[in-house]
């Protein structure tokens, strides 16, 4: 598959020129340096390590700084208790993850649990001055100092080892740890010893050919060991020892400082002059670049194998493994821009540029330019055809270039040039060449002037090419993409058929016929089944231009964007455009990938012989194996790094359990992603499981800000991303416990639920002794009613009644006192009934039926009549309301009836239920019509009465009757 976009402008005419030209296809190395402008205390660095949790450790002669890919922290007397001194010598960690620093006449510190301290102090067995520190098979650490000899500390036991003792010396310069448990211990003066794995055992180098000065150790698992001294680098082999002179690079190079073999068995050797490398395969040291004159500090490999080298006066240098190497540099200016590459072997290159054509053979570099022709061509694309032939497209048209000639071959018998943008060799062996303005032509190489054009584009604008393995031919133009059928049907696809963008500038179909689209500004697309789907900067592709696909060996498409080149498996890809993933599994390459220019040419190209890749830049050609992974797969470390409580920094919590008091109301929580090959790629993802329903994806953010938490327990986690897509294994968590403020406790709840139960109780408690005093009242006022007013009005009715009956009373005052006993009589019968109201005796639903009972017997007096009672709870009470107004009502209704009704038998039920009272009074009386307006009590003003009494009491009031008939009156009274 082969599409590009167009090129730059070219050339002339034909010459050759051979030059001595060999291609470096060893890896390379990029190198990234920090100094003390970029936060490091002192570029002064002696001794480096790599934590368990993926930190670099720095010992300086200003303090120690922990590194994260990103910033420093720095320790030093002025800010931490526990350094004496701020010359650190060496740092070791053991294998519970504590770290040991040791210091310059400031003793041992120890950092652990987020903390340092200095935990022997000046104890006199141990030497202040201390220059390395290693742990035996037993777990013993074993202290080197300069001028105590050996330490080996033992629990909380000290054993010192000196020349006074019997040890060698009493300057012990590096300790290292052989595969065999054997433990070096090298020297200042007196060569190095091996202390056994059971006992002290000491013994002598067994040489006298080297210096007495040992300054490093490396060892490999076949037990050959490297030795650096003062004066040159020694290899014991078979207990053999070979020198390695330096000299011939500086007078000063074989004073070897520092020494790592790498996990690939290269060597790598620091001298007070400068960096030194030795591959598994070579046989002498070669200079690294960039570090003449340095003096070298230290040197490690991290767990993503990149170098770090401490070299003064620069400082800290990163040396990464890039994942591209270069197969070829090029001047744009003078050899053009590369636009295609085609390799015939395994060192046989041929090299289109935008100005001429070059082979690159073995050491051997060949040019071919057009001079010989009258115009300049732009190259736009090679092609390889049949029989030594190389097919070259450009702005003029079509050129042949076959056994050293070139010549010019035109698509039709009218010889009229076509500006050819791109060529693709059909599985049919015709040639298919791709142009700007009049679409696209195929040819077969013996007669290209027969050149049959592919009519029917939806545009003559071509971007793109290529044909899936049933012979369909796919052409991506400026408008839509066109699938020609092998009857030469085409069938077109634009946005409305789902594209995101109708300009295609890249077509590739895969194995599965899967059509694999890059759009100008719509990102990538697949078509699939008929259906087509988009990917972009939310599913984590950030060009939304694609300019060139790439299908390797392993399944997986190389995309070149406008920033870089992305690269992503065909299974993600379908996986995810399917619902069956929630990301693509991208990666990403650009200049800090070993690139020679983040701008491509918009071409990339995959061997045949070993399957490398190839991307052709600005620069010049970069490659790649797709088989090897340099940093892939490899996942972040994460660490929670600080913790700050309402803006201001705490102190790590013990027992990692963080406890946020009740008026703490800010948190924030630092993380860092350890992945130093790309720690600025880093993102994140985080949430507080018991607050969070989700994670936060916060891109490169390094902390988590949560403020107002409800009291209760959470637990914080975070885990990071490598730039390569690789979540981290596990997520560094942080349990948290938010204090409820004693108003939010449940002691302080059930406090309030008392005081509200109490509350409610003193109010009940209130009403209950206020209704007790007015029930209280109401007896004072009935027996008042009754002793007063009752005894007065029956004097003046037993008064009256005296005086009528004296002799000289005439018929008119008899009259009158009559009246006066009548209404006295009457008014006191009206008191009783107040009494009986307002009396609380009387509250019950067993003293209104008797009070009804005795009223009925009272008003009725001989007139026939029967009451009966249903009661379903006697006690139960009834408000004053209530009974007054049912006993004024009961009163009316028999006053009517006895005075108009006529009637000779009369029937009372009264009944009662849970929530209602239903009283009913028939008689056989004369009836009326209930509809007929009368001036009649009837019909008046007495069942008006009864009527607006009943609504008082929301009760219901039923009357029936008809003239004749008597009358019926049915109650039904809510007991309220």
């Amino acid at each position: 598959m082969k599409s590009k976009v167009s090129r730059l402008s070219i050339l002339g005419c034909l010459f050759l020129i051979i030059l001595s030209c060999p291609h470096n296809i060893r890896a390379q190395w990029k190198q990234d340096v920090w100094s003390i402008e970029d936060g490091l205390p002192t570029n002064v660095i002696f001794d480096l390590h790599q934590s368990k949790a993926g930190y670099i450790w720095i010992a300086t002669d200003n303090g120690i700084s922990v590194f994260d890919g990103i910033s420093f922290r720095n320790f030093n007397s002025r800010n931490t208790k526990a350094f004496k001194t701020n010359q650190i010598q060496t740092i070791f960690e053991d294998n519970q993850g504590t770290i040991w620093i040791g210091t310059s006449h400031g003793g041992l510190v120890k950092y652990e649990d987020h903390t340092f301290e200095r935990p022997f102090g000046k104890q006199k067995n141990i030497n202040q001055n201390i220059l390395t520190i290693n742990e035996d098979a037993s777990g013993d650490l074993l202290v080197g100092t300069d001028g105590g000899g050996l330490a080996k500390i033992k629990a909380d036991t000290v054993i010192s080892y000196n020349a006074q003792n019997g040890f060698i010396s009493n300057h012990v310069s590096i300790l290292h740890s052989m595969k065999t448990g054997d433990i070096l211990a090298g020297t200042l003066d007196a060569g190095f010893t091996v202390l056994g794995t059971d006992s002290m055992h000491m013994s002598s180098n067994g040489s006298q050919v080297m210096p007495n000065t040992i300054t490093s150790f490396e060892s490999d698992d076949s037990g050959n060991l490297w030795v650096g001294t003062s004066n040159k680098l020694f290899l014991r082999r078979d207990s053999a020892f070979t020198s390695f002179d330096l000299s011939g690079f500086a007078p000063d190079a074989n004073t070897i400082r520092a020494a790592l073999l790498s996990r690939d068995n290269t060597l790598w050797v620091g001298t007070q002059h400068g960096l030194y490398v030795k591959t598994a395969t070579s046989h002498s040291l070669e200079e690294v670049a960039g570090f003449n004159g340095k003096v070298i500090g230290d040197i490690i490999q991290d767990r993503e194998s990149n170098i770090w080298v401490s070299a003064f006066p620069d400082g800290l240098f990163r040396l990464k493994k890039t994942t591209f190497q270069t197969l070829i540099e090029l001047d744009s200016n003078q050899d053009g821009i590369p636009v295609s590459i085609i390799q015939k072997d395994q060192a046989d290159f041929w090299i289109a540029t935008t100005k001429k054509i070059i082979h690159l053979s073995d050491n051997s570099r060949e040019e071919f330019n057009f001079n010989s022709f009258e115009n300049t061509p732009q190259i736009n694309d090679l092609q390889e055809g049949s029989g030594n032939t190389l097919w070259i497209a450009t702005n003029l048209g079509l050129y042949q270039f076959k056994n050293g000639t070139m010549r010019r071959v035109f698509l039709s018998e009218t010889r009229t040039p076509h500006g050819i943008q791109d060529l693709m060799a059909k599985a049919d062996g015709t040639i298919c060449a791709a142009t700007l303005t009049q679409g696209v032509s195929c040819f077969d190489e013996e007669h290209p002037q027969e050149a049959k054009p592919v009519r029917g584009l939806s545009n003559d604008r071509v971007l793109g090419i290529d044909e899936d393995s049933k012979n369909n031919f796919w052409v991506g133009t400026a408008y839509g993409l066109n699938k020609v059928r092998g009857d030469s049907s085409i069938a077109q696809f634009t946005e409305t058929e789902g594209l995101s963008s109708s300009v295609i500038r890249a077509v590739h179909a895969d194995e599965q016929n899967t059509i694999w689209l890059g759009t100008n500004g719509g990102g990538l697309n697949r078509f699939k089944n008929g259906t087509f789907f988009h990917f972009s900067d939310e599913d984590g592709l950030n060009s939304r231009t694609i300019f060139h696909i790439l299908q390797d060996d392993y399944q997986n498409l190389w995309l070149i964007g406008v920033d870089g080149m992305y690269k992503a498996s065909i299974s993600s890809l379908n996986s995810y455009a399917d619902g069956k993933s929630e990301t693509v599994d991208w990666e990403f390459y650009d200049a800090q990938s070993g690139l020679l220019s983040p701008l491509m040419t918009g071409y990339s190209y995959k061997s045949p012989l070993d399957g490398k890749v190839y991307v052709l830049t600005k620069n010049g050609i970069s490659y790649t194996d797709p088989s090897e992974k340099v940093h892939a797969g490899i996942p972040p470390l994460i660490n929670l790094q600080n913790i700050l409580i309402d803006f201001n920094e705490v102190p790590y919590p013990d027992g990692g359990k963080l406890i946020l008091q009740p008026d703490e109301l800010n948190l924030e929580i630092k993380y860092a992603g350890i992945s130093m090959s790309a720690p600025e790629d880093v993102s994140y993802k985080y949430r507080l499981e018991g607050f969070d329903q989700k994670w936060h994806h916060v891109e490169n953010r390094r902390s988590a800000f949560y403020t107002n938490l409800d009291p209760g327990t959470y637990t914080f986690q975070v885990k990071a991303r490598s730039r390569d897509g690789v979540w981290s294994e596990k997520a560094a968590t942080l349990p948290i416990i938010v204090e409820a403020a004693f108003y939010e406790t449940m002691l302080f709840k059930i406090l309030i639920l008392l005081a509200i139960i109490g509350g409610i109780g003193l109010l009940y408690w209130y009403r209950l002794m206020n209704l007790k005093k007015i029930e209280n009242l109401r007896i004072q006022i009935a027996n008042d009613l009754h002793d007063e007013i009752g005894s007065n009005l029956g004097s003046i009715a037993l008064r009256s009644r005296l005086i009528s009956q004296h002799p000289y009373i005439d018929d008119e005052e008899e009259e009158g006192l009559k009246e006066i006993d009548r209404l006295s009589r009457q008014t006191a019968e009206s008191m009783r009934d107040i009494i009986w109201f307002i009396n609380p005796g009387g509250d019950t639903i067993e003293d209104l039926t008797n009070k009804l009972r005795q009223t009925a017997n009272t008003l009725l007096g001989n007139l026939p009549h029967h009451f009966d009672t249903d009661l379903h709870d006697p006690e139960q009470h009834i408000s004053l309301s209530g009974r007054r107004n049912i006993t004024l009502m009961f009163k009316e209704a028999l006053h009517n009836v006895v005075k108009h009704a006529n009637a000779t038998k009369i029937d009372i039920q009264l009944k009662t239920d849970v929530a209602n009272l239903h009283l009913s009074i028939r008689d056989n009386g004369c009836g009326f019509n209930p509809g007929e307006k009368k001036n009649s009590s009837h019909s008046g003003m007495g069942l008006n009465n009864l009527k607006k009494r009943t609504d008082k009491l929301d009760g219901d009031l039923q009357i029936s009757s008809t003239p004749g008939n008597g009358c019926h009156l049915q109650w039904s009274i809510p007991l309220k």
